[in-house]
């Protein structure tokens, strides 16, 4: 193992599943700890786009640099991931957003990137079964889509076939510290020795966190999402519509989602941090329910659980699949019928939902500590960590193997929430 360095990471999702990828790749044997399955949460659970365009502009080079890798997984990783460079479309009937999407297109012409506003007859060439009238869109020709779970997965077993030990149904209950370093992960199963420790955790890493005097301001938020009925092959272009979001997957079917349309399942640590998100969530408020029920009971019944037993008090070991909420994605499916009414009578075959980790700025952190030394944190994707996710958990196994990564992370520090230094949140899309 490359210069002897013990390796543990925290989350099989597709951070955590690339950044054990990578880090073979560097001559590491990493240790993935996993609760469930790999992809079992958010990372099999999103929409599958891999889209550069409408990024807030500290991501672009991360995310082209993510695209780069997608392009070339399947035949590196082996396996089938769905991938296709099929293109990223952004409706719309607002002539204030048309000119919004206008201005980010000198954004991504920075950065070389090869987004465009399309009008109303240039979307009847890219998609001319859509009988929907759009004032126009935001297209990027060289964004594309894969099948999250399938994608995560692939990520594991290439890591495993390099060296690397994928521990499922094994979850991390807590990071040990020992002058001011990092040593170990506890488990149900004892303590891994680690002089590295990657929490790649998701909506749970600021549980873990919390414990070693970390503060990260994080909510999650509930999407839904759900799989079509099979259909006649219609386009390769991922779309975001008004009231709907779909892409065409291999087999034919669509996946399709709300957009805009999320809902915000209140526990208890809904209110750790949460003065850091109240001005954008009265901003965006039309786009949030908030829902008091099953998820803040569970967590009173954890603080009961650890009163009782001192065991597991934050459901470190539980794995969330929280329920679909049937009538948005009712609505999305008659917005989606709306715009392809050739496609006949199509219907929703199966349905699901995810917790998606936001922070105040919607961007991730991606550092690795000096207090503690030895923590590489690498969550907060406010949705986009299923595109990132490549160039993430490269970027991790670079700042382990050479302290550093070719691509700008300054944005991506965890001291921006302690020292307020965060900006507002870009928000184009």
């Amino acid at each position: 193992m490359a210069q002897g360095k013990k390796i543990v990471i925290i989350g099989g999702g597709i951070i955590g599943a690339s950044a054990a990828y990578y880090l073979c790749k560097k001559g590491y044997s990493p240790i993935l700890l996993e609760k469930g399955e790999p992809a079992g949460e958010q990372s099999g659970r999103n929409w599958g786009f891999v889209r550069q365009q409408g990024r807030d502009p500290a991501e672009v080079p991360l995310m082209m640099r993510s695209q780069e890798l997608w392009a070339g997984l399947e035949s590196e990783l082996g396996e089938n991931i769905e991938w296709c460079q099929g293109g990223n479309l952004l409706l719309t009937n607002d002539a204030h957003e048309l000119k919004l999407y206008q201005n980010w297109t000198n954004i991504a012409g920075s950065h070389g990137l090869d987004s465009k506003v399309v009008n109303q007859s240039e979307l009847a060439d890219l998609i001319p079964r859509i009988e929907q009238a759009f004032l126009g869109g935001l297209y990027t020709a060289s964004d594309g889509q894969a099948d999250p779970e399938k994608a995560t997965n692939a990520f594991c077993n290439a890591a495993e076939r390099l060296g690397a030990k994928i521990f499922r149904n094994r979850p991390a209950l807590g990071v040990e510290i020992q002058n001011g370093k990092v040593c170990g992960v506890r488990t149900a199963g004892g303590t891994l020795e680690a002089d590295y420790v990657v929490c790649a955790a998701g909506a749970w890493a600021s549980k873990f966190l919390h414990p070693l005097g970390l503060r990260l301001p994080q909510q999650r938020i509930r999407g839904s999402v759900a799989q079509t009925t099979v259909c006649e092959k219609t386009t390769d272009i991922g779309v975001w519509a008004p009231g709907v979001a779909f892409r065409q997957r291999r087999d034919g079917s669509f996946s399709i989602a709300a957009g805009n349309g999320y809902e915000v399942d209140f526990t208890l640590g809904s209110l750790r941090g949460s003065k850091h998100f109240l001005k954008s969530f009265m901003a965006n408020r039309k786009y949030f329910d908030i829902r008091f029920g099953a998820a803040l009971w569970k967590d009173f019944g954890g603080l009961a659980k650890n009163f009782v037993t001192g065991d597991d008090p934050v459901g470190l070991r539980r794995v969330v699949a929280p329920t679909p909420n049937s009538a948005r994605l009712a609505r999305a499916l008659k917005n989606f019928k709306a715009m392809l009414p050739s496609l006949g009578n199509v219907e929703l075959q199966r349905s699901w939902a995810g917790y998606i980790d936001i922070t105040p700025d919607a961007l991730p952190v991606i550092d690795a500590l000096k207090k503690p030394d030895g923590l590489v944190v690498a969550t907060g994707f406010s949705g986009h960590g299923f595109g990132l996710g490549p160039s993430a958990g490269k970027a991790v196994a670079e700042l382990i193997a050479d302290g550093k990564s070719p691509i700008d992370l300054s944005d991506f520090t965890y001291a921006r929430f302690p020292n307020n230094t965060y900006p507002e949140p870009f928000q184009l899309v």
